[in-house]
């Protein structure tokens, strides 16, 4: 991900836009922390999301597994 621009930044959360998809990257954590999400606007929900610690009941699979990796938190989902 050299030399290329994000296309939003919200607390240490990074938006890249990538060929087929966009790369949501969490540089709080260490390491390369980041989610593969075919929508822009999904994007900006799951930071949302990670931000204020939250997850919806009827948040579909492949997003709970994008929250909990990007949150670094197993916990997140669960109540």
């Amino acid at each position: 991900m050299n030399k290329i621009n994000s296309l939003y930044e919200r607390n240490g959360y990074k938006i890249f836009k990538s060929d087929d998809c966009y790369i949501v990257q969490n540089c709080n954590i260490d390491g390369f922390v980041h989610s593969h999400i075919k929508n822009y606007k999904t994007c900006l929900w799951i930071i949302d999301l990670s931000v204020k610690k939250k997850c919806p009941f009827d948040l579909p699979k492949y997003l709970i597994i994008s929250l909990i990796r990007l949150t670094n938190d197993e916990n997140i989902c669960k109540s």
